[in-house]
């Protein structure tokens, strides 16, 4: 206050500005800001200061059995405000703790988000989830993730409720999956899916995203996909050469796909027969639409060919030992705009290619391509440099197997790391 009692410094301030300032602290300062007088309360919890939360509970916030119920009964007072909550439950002391703990208290916080669009909740300790019937049916978007490898959760109960879903991205075992008919992106990985084979009833699926899990012939029925990626997907019940013949068997179905991301790192890639890639990568030819593509297999050095996808692809992510053998796909590419590079040796056409190409707009080397020790690869970049200096080239830390394949949330990129 100043002289005669009058507002000085933030105090003057209208309430709407406040809003604005504390909207700008996390949601642990802004619980302290709200101790300060009644309007900085009321400022604090402010409708457009709720809609969206990041919390992480059980890291610097004190014990988790008294965290999570102190953070649930903050939900009753102002989760119906809420649009998008992302949850990190972390370093319970047992996993009975965790369950009895989720159990009695994740019903009580769904039923105060009545108007929740988008939940992505990160656990640390392996538990079922049993209460995912609570769920608010105003879902969107939900992604379960167990933040320890080696561990998984089990979703005991039906998604059969969340009529609005679009996007369900798991880390998760799923013992039953509903047919949710609005789905039109599926992400699972490091899980088991059972009962894959409902999604043919998904008549809106587009986008089906599966690393490191198993392989289900029932996926080359879905031909409406826009979007598909199988990363370090193992076969079950069947050889890894039977598995690449169905997988080519199921691309040549889904004539609509846009985006294709196919890496095949694992052990068992390395004991197929020769020549088995041939049965997937022709497949590829003739996916007329196909604007992103990746290709990775540690079988091999493979060939990509020329075909009808040529005219319409604008990215290309492959080993630089692939490209320097596709070369007549290189060069029927009319369209090609970004190309990301990683393994191989630097020799060959590709360089050539690249600055001859006048639609290359970038091209990208993926840092596993470079040590700290001298490598002929950064003359090459900057010879390249030199002769296209309109030429975006760069290093990148990011895998190769993400670069092509982007939303705008960045949860959705971490669960596909």
């Amino acid at each position: 206050m100043g002289v005669g009692g009058e507002c000085t410094g933030v105090e003057r301030l209208p309430n709407d500005v406040l809003v604005r300032i504390l909207g700008a602290l996390s949601v642990t300062e802004r619980q302290r800001a709200a101790l300060v007088c009644r309007r900085w309360h009321i400022c604090a919890h402010a409708p457009e200061l709720c809609r969206e939360l990041d919390v992480e509970i059980g890291l610097d916030q004190g014990p988790p059995p008294r965290s999570l119920p102190s953070f649930c009964e903050w939900l009753a007072r102002h989760g119906q405000h809420l649009r998008r909550l992302d949850l990190a439950l972390w370093n319970y002391a047992s996993l009975m703790e965790a369950e009895r703990q989720l159990a009695q208290h994740m019903p009580q916080a769904a039923a105060a988000m009545s108007q929740l669009e988008r939940l992505f909740l990160t656990l640390r300790n392996p538990s079922r989830v049993t209460w995912a019937r609570q769920l608010p049916a105003s879902l969107r978007e939900l992604g379960l993730f167990m933040g320890r490898a080696g561990y998984q959760l089990k979703i005991a109960s039906s998604l059969s409720g969340l009529t609005q879903l679009t996007k369900l991205v798991l880390a998760a075992e799923l013992l039953t999956l509903s047919t949710l008919r609005r789905l039109d992106t599926l992400v699972a990985t490091g899980c088991k899916l059972d009962g894959l084979d409902v999604c043919t009833a998904m008549k809106k699926l587009t986008a089906l995203y599966l690393t490191h899990t198993h392989w289900m012939e029932c996926i080359g029925e879905l031909t409406g996909l826009q979007h598909l990626v199988l990363h370090d997907v193992r076969p079950v019940d069947v050889s890894g050469d039977e598995m690449l013949e169905q997988m080519g068997a199921a691309l040549r179905r889904m004539t609509g796909l846009t985006a294709v991301l196919l890496a095949h790192p694992s052990d068992w890639a390395l004991d197929l027969a020769a020549g088995t890639q041939d049965r997937v990568i022709p497949a590829l030819a003739g996916l007329s639409r196909l604007q992103r593509l990746c290709y990775h297999s540690t079988a091999g050095i493979p060939q990509l060919p020329p075909g009808p996808y040529s005219a319409s692809l604008r990215m290309l992510a492959a080993s630089v030992d692939c490209l320097n053998r596709s070369t007549a796909l290189l060069a029927s590419c009319s369209a090609l705009e970004h190309v990301t590079l990683f393994q191989g040796s630097y020799a060959g056409p590709l360089w050539q290619w690249a600055a001859q190409h006048p639609p290359l707009r970038r091209l990208q080397v993926c840092d596993d391509l470079l040590t700290f020790s001298y490598k002929p690869e950064l003359l090459e970049m900057a010879s390249l440099r030199q002769a296209r200096p309109q030429l975006w080239v760069d290093c990148t830390a990011e895998r190769p197997f993400l670069a092509l394949f982007k939303w705008r949330e960045p949860v959705w990129n971490a669960m596909l790391d």
